[in-house]
């Protein structure tokens, strides 16, 4: 047994596996163990039995949905996909489903945020597994997990295979083959349409996917297997997301219908840009934050369904003082290494990008976007005019490019610094996990 043991322990991808899964469950240890299902006051609509499970699945098969207001049309269907990939759990009941759904969302975060890091950013197996926890307990996902925004959850935890993906695609600096360009872009594409069950992931993933491609075009990096490459990959997003991105964007383009953020309850035939801009300014006055606070991912909206991040009273100090040096440390990789590597570059813009929009017209460069995108986009202005939906690109951003530079700085030092470094990266990532482990008492059972 004990040879076993060691067998598996010596194989890296047990070891990492294993990490993550006991990270995982020790931070929702207090949820785990209450009895019955996991609810809340807004969006955690797992029903109790195997047959209510499954009629919800079903539900999301059909454009005439029946279950609100007498029943209505709604094309707007992407969460659709989300239910159907978790028809297997619908077996085991609602009191297992709602907690082994957060285990393995949490679990598949940390575990695509480590291939990046360590196939993109070439970072070592404990800086990798650094940025896997550190991306899997953010407050973006304790925040959704709170609201029951499982659908959000999902695509959250597998967008750093996309930039993975993406990257492989248009990296013609490696020697990959034309068929490891092209299982990429089939990759690529597949979690691409995926995060369509969102439309927010659906933006967010696709200003990831821009960014990369602009970069690579003005370095001169693409080659005929890129295109090639690119092609398969649009053809499976558009294949992946088609069944509602099609009618949804035939009848904005036609009518101006929006199909979604009608608020209060509308027909998604009625929501249109004028019956929701004034609560959408609202919601966007109240949900911008000072530069400095998004920065540090400190931004609490009144919609405290979307955004809530309590700090526990102990650990107050140790996060306080983290909040600040993250951001230092993450764009001062820039300063080092960062300046020339490219990957290093996108995943700076993109968190740059996302600290600017949640501080919205607190900035002069947030003003000018915001304006710009109610003029011209309006669909996705009344999206993100809840900023703190833009806060993936910032955890992202965050969770790459911290452990760089702390790797960085590891290994221009001696043994006893690289100690240091290393013990203070653990210390963080405790206090991290503990404080989602208090707060997750919140998470009533019942």
């Amino acid at each position: 047994m004990l040879n076993l043991v060691s067998r598996l322990t010596a194989n890296a991808s047990v070891r990492r596996s294993f990490f993550f899964l006991l990270a995982v469950l020790f931070s929702l240890r207090d949820v785990l163990a209450a009895p019955g299902i996991i609810s809340h006051t807004w969006d955690w609509d797992i029903p109790v039995l195997v047959t209510q499970i499954q009629q919800q699945i079903a539900r999301f098969a059909f454009v005439w949905d029946y279950q609100f207001r007498g029943g209505f049309y709604s094309p707007y269907r992407p969460e659709g996909l989300y239910w159907l990939l978790t028809f297997p759990l619908s077996f085991v009941g609602g009191e297992i489903f709602s907690k082994c759904i957060l285990v393995i969302l949490l679990f598949l975060a940390a575990s695509s945020m480590y291939y990046l890091c360590e196939n993109v950013l070439h970072l070592n197996e404990f800086w990798s597994s650094f940025a896997g926890i550190l991306y899997a307990l953010s407050p973006i996902e304790y925040s959704r997990i709170i609201a029951g925004h499982m659908y959000m959850l999902s695509p959250y935890a597998v967008l750093p295979l996309l930039f993975l993906f993406t990257w492989r695609v248009t990296d013609t600096a490696a020697p990959h083959s034309r068929n490891f360009i092209l299982l990429s872009a089939l990759g690529g594409g597949l979690v691409w349409g995926y995060a369509g069950v969102h439309p927010s992931y659906f933006a967010i993933a696709g200003i990831c996917v821009a960014l990369i491609v602009i970069l690579s075009l003005v370095q001169g990096r693409i080659r005929r297997k890129t295109l090639w490459g690119m092609a398969l990959m649009v053809i499976v997003f558009v294949f992946v997301s088609a069944y509602w991105a099609l009618p949804v964007g035939t009848g904005y383009l036609t009518t101006g219908t929006l199909y979604h953020s009608g608020w209060p309850a509308q027909q998604p035939d009625q929501v249109k840009a004028s019956s929701v801009i004034l609560i959408r300014n609202q919601v966007n006055a109240n949900a911008t934050r000072p530069m400095w606070d998004s920065v540090r991912e400190n931004s609490i909206s009144t919609l405290d369904t979307e955004f809530t991040y309590t700090v526990p009273q102990a650990l107050k100090p140790v996060w306080l003082f983290a909040s600040y040096l993250v951001p230092i440390i993450a764009f001062g990789f820039l300063l080092t290494r960062g300046r020339k590597h490219a990957a290093g570059l996108v995943l700076a813009i993109l968190g740059l990008l996302g600290v600017t929009v949640v501080a919205g017209a607190n900035t002069l460069a947030g003003s000018v976007l915001s304006q710009w995108l109610l003029t011209h986009l309006f669909p996705l202005w009344a999206e993100f005019s809840n900023v703190t939906r833009i806060f993936p690109l910032v955890a992202l951003a965050y969770s790459t490019l911290v452990p760089a530079g702390l790797q960085q700085i590891s290994l221009r030092g001696t043994g006893w610094k690289q100690f240091a470094v290393k013990t203070g990266g653990v210390i963080r990532l405790f206090s991290q996990g503990a404080s989602c482990s208090m707060r997750n008492r919140a998470m009533r059972s019942k």
